[in-house]
């Protein structure tokens, strides 16, 4: 099963040093580049951990193509455009998102969402 993260799921994660559920639940987890971008501004415990967990062998990073992008919501933050544009690029199984907001707009272009806690 492939899924897509977005920046909130993954630094939640990362803070309560929850980043392997991951790979117990996926088989591939997809990073988008916006995303890793986004973290690495953070410069702190987490946002390390995060990077470090992006070097194993199940995790890719990937950057949105400019024509996916261009039909997400433009209000929307550049991590989480990212993730619903790659997850429908790549036809992922599933998109993790933890606004309700971009929830909405990834089910509106027919993506399987959930939060980091597994709420939908």
């Amino acid at each position: 099963m492939t899924v897509v993260c977005d920046t909130s799921p993954l630094l939640l994660l990362a803070r309560a040093d929850r980043l392997h559920l991951l790979r117990a639940l996926y088989s591939t987890v997809v990073v988008p580049d916006e995303v890793l971008q986004e973290i690495r501004v953070q410069q702190d415990t987490p946002a390390r951990d995060i990077q470090a967990y992006t070097e194993h062998p199940h995790v890719q990073r990937m950057e949105a193509r400019d024509e996916m992008l261009r039909e997400v919501e433009e209000t929307m933050g550049v991590g989480e455009r990212a993730a619903i544009a790659i997850a429908r690029d790549l036809g992922a199984d599933l998109v993790v998102l933890d606004d309700e907001r971009r929830r909405k707009e990834a089910r509106r272009h027919g993506l399987n969402v959930t939060g980091a806690i597994g709420t939908d």
